[in-house]
């Protein structure tokens, strides 16, 4: 096997991972036109319901069955097997929600006819699904990150082809969105098994590793259908404490879609990076863990944090000074702005939240990580208590700084009672921080001085002349870490047929 660093690894998925999610966003402002506010509505609604279908069926298993692989290679061994478990586990689960919805739809009042046939033309998603996540998490194990983020990319390409096409031809809106998604799906289906075929990859029997697999699945799954039930009742729970604030109800949904709606797609474009960086983490934490090398696991989560911080302050300084107008370029919408202005702060949490969480599934700490989560989004409600009657939407941003904070902490105590992790990643991380004033203070003069041009010009030179400057200081003041982050050298494992 050919020598690779993260760093190496990190391009490549980034660039993927950037390149997916940017059609993924153009696809949602295009849907969104296309659909209309009250459509877009009923659709969120109903892929909110079918997220947690989703999350039950896939929940951990691409990160659980990429861990349990990449130990069996490192032991010698065929890893097919843990795919072989995965599958069928999900693709059962997957059966029997679907053929439950379709039993105990109707009996359903809260939900609409249009909603009902949303959810349903997006089931078969389910099944492809249980096919893909397990493809992907063997591939990941394997560490063919190239081929698992083509497959991302091949699956948005078709959604979006399909639907456009639909949408082209004259069928109804709302059923081809819907439909569009099962497309895309079983297009990533098909395109894990070609690529787990051309890599040696074989149909195999479920072992004696089907317990452990499905242990370490439990609290992940578990955690990930909670989040979006959560998801769910956030939509419905904000608009209704602005209006117990005394907002109308008009106002409120479209505080709602102005703050989550809009500026939060936004906010998490900074964690593109950082879960690119989780996403080769992984198999190497994996790896390290089983011979419980502590010293090589410390160096890499100093690392791994180090960057996630500064990944999200080079983006602070830009969001505070200019949110206003680049979602008044993006949306016309200027309350998202100012929400995205007041939260930007928020991204440095995040991200370590993000960062830690991942870490913490490949240190065999997912149960901790799970009750880590939860007590972090009971902060954002207890928030919603504090201001209770003056509830806006600042105070919305709060609650999600401090339930992001919170997890944050208590992720970070958990892998150091783990691993007894150093504070490696403080003094380069107070750095970043400190550099985000004067980025702040730059992006405004910059976009100011170029009032006389376009505004998506003026958005650009300012994010360019801030990006280098933190760059450049924090190259200057030493606030880098990733330098930490290498793979382990891994010798080649002669293998039986």
């Amino acid at each position: 096997m050919k020598k690779r660093t993260i760093v190496g690894s990190l391009f490549v998925i980034t660039f993927f991972t950037v390149l997916d999610r940017g059609l993924g966003f153009v696809f949602k402002i295009f849907i969104s036109r296309v659909l209309g506010a009250e459509k877009m509505g009923i659709y969120q609604m109903a892929f909110s319901l079918f997220a947690v279908f989703l999350s039950a069926v896939t929940g951990g298993i691409p990160i659980v069955v990429s861990k349990f692989t990449a130990r069996k290679i490192k032991e010698g061994k065929s890893a097919d097997s843990i795919a072989a478990v995965a599958f069928w586990f999900s693709f059962s689960l997957s059966v029997v929600l679907s053929a439950g919805f379709l039993a105990v739809a109707p009996l359903i009042n809260s939900l609409s006819a249009t909603e009902r046939l949303a959810v349903t033309l997006m089931l078969p998603s389910l099944v492809f699904s249980s096919v893909y996540c397990s493809l992907r998490g063997n591939l990941w194990g394997k560490e063919k990150f190239f081929l698992v983020s083509v497959v991302e990319v091949v699956e948005q390409i078709v959604r979006i082809g399909s639907c456009a096409a639909m949408f082209a031809l004259g069928f109804e809106p709302l059923r081809s969105v819907a439909v569009s998604l099962s497309i895309g799906c079983l297009a990533s289906a098909l395109c894990c098994l070609v690529f787990f075929l051309a890599c040696g990859g074989k149909p195999a029997k479920p072992d004696s590793d089907a317990p452990a697999l499905l242990k370490s699945n439990a609290p992940l799954t578990l955690s990930r259908v909670i989040n979006a039930l959560f998801s769910s009742f956030t939509s419905f729970a904000v608009p209704w404490l602005f209006v117990m604030s005394g907002y109308t109800q008009s106002q409120a949904n479209a505080m709602l879609g102005a703050s989550l709606g809009m500026a939060m797609p936004l906010l998490f474009i900074p964690g593109t990076l950082v879960s690119s960086l989780a996403f080769v983490l992984i198999p190497h934490l994996g790896s390290m863990n089983v011979k419980t090398d502590k010293n090589q696991i410390n160096k890499t989560v100093n690392g791994a944090i180090t960057f996630a911080v500064i990944v999200s302050c080079a983006f602070i300084g830009f969001f505070s000074a200019c949110a206003v107008p680049i979602c008044k370029t993006i949306y016309n919408n200027e309350e998202s702005g100012i929400f995205l202005r007041s939260v930007a702060w928020a991204l440095l949490p995040m991200s370590v939240e993000s960062i830690t969480s991942s870490m913490m599934n490949s240190l065999d700490l997912e149960i901790r990580g799970f009750v880590n989560g939860i007590v972090g989004y009971v902060m954002l409600w207890l928030v919603a208590v504090v201001f209770w009657g003056k509830f806006t939407i600042d105070a919305l941003g709060l609650g999600f700084a401090l339930s992001w904070c919170l997890s944050a902490v208590l992720q970070i105590v958990s892998i150091r009672k783990k691993t007894g992790l150093g504070s490696g990643f403080l003094l380069p991380s107070v750095k970043a921080v400190l550099l985000c004033f004067p980025t702040a203070t730059l992006a405004a003069n910059v976009y100011g001085a170029c009032s006389l041009v376009s505004p998506i010009l003026g958005l650009l030179a300012s994010f360019a002349a801030q990006a280098a400057f933190f760059c450049g200081a924090c190259l200057l003041f030493g606030a880098v870490g990733i330098s930490s982050i290498k793979a382990p050298r891994r010798k080649k494992t002669a293998q039986k047929a």
